[in-house]
Order: C-alpha cells, then structure tokens, then sequence
C-alpha cells in the first residue's frame, strides 16, 4: 500500500505527493524538480551537481560513490522535500490516503477535487 499525501491551497487546489521513495527524483532530479515547481532547489542542486560531477572526474570511485549517495537521498527525500515546498507555496496538508496503485490514487484525487468543486 501506498500513502498519498493531498495538500490544498486556499484557492481549493489539490495536490498528491506520494509518501516515500521517489524514482523520478533519483533517475532525473533535475527535471523531476522543475517539473514540480520547486525552482529554488533546482537551482541549488545544478551547480552542486556540476561540483560533484568534477569530483567524481578528479576522484574517481570515491566521487561516484558520492554521486550515487546524493542521488539516492533524493530519491529518499523528495516528496519530503516536495511537501514542505508546497506548504511553503501557501498550500496546507488537507487528507490522505492508502492506495494500491497509481492510477487509485489519480481517480481518488479526482473524485476529491469534484467534491470540493475544483
């Protein structure tokens, strides 16, 4: 089971983050973020990741090691991330829920989105 966390604006915007590993985050974390609006740590992880790029060059398997450990703990963390960046966009954690599946999560955020008339 999956559980997905519904945050809500005042304007009655809902958005799901799932709760947990985020594979998005770990394959393409830049995109991932700017995808999801999270523009700040977009432009904090870019040129970290350039750096860490140049020491994975210069170090060898000790600088992948720390590429690998980097990506990983934002495969961790970001929907952790993405949830205090929302509540930081004004939204508010609203609901949540345990799903099976990805496709059960979107037809529940829909049916909540027309019970709140969004």
């Amino acid at each position: 089971m999956k559980k997905i966390l519904v945050f809500r604006n005042e304007v009655g915007d809902l958005q799901a983050v799932k709760d947990g590993f985020s594979m998005p985050a770990l394959f393409l974390p830049l995109l991932w973020m700017i995808y999801k609006k999270m523009y700040l740590h977009a432009i904090i992880y870019f040129p970290a990741s350039l750096i860490v790029g140049g020491i994975c060059v210069k170090a060898g398997m000790p600088g992948m090691l720390l590429y690998i450990a980097i990506k990983v703990l934002i495969g961790y963390k970001g929907n952790e991330f993405l949830g205090k960046d929302l509540i930081g966009r004004g939204y508010a954690l609203f609901d949540s829920f345990e799903v099976e599946h990805q496709l059960d999560a979107e037809a529940k955020l829909e049916e909540m989105k027309s019970l709140n008339g969004v």
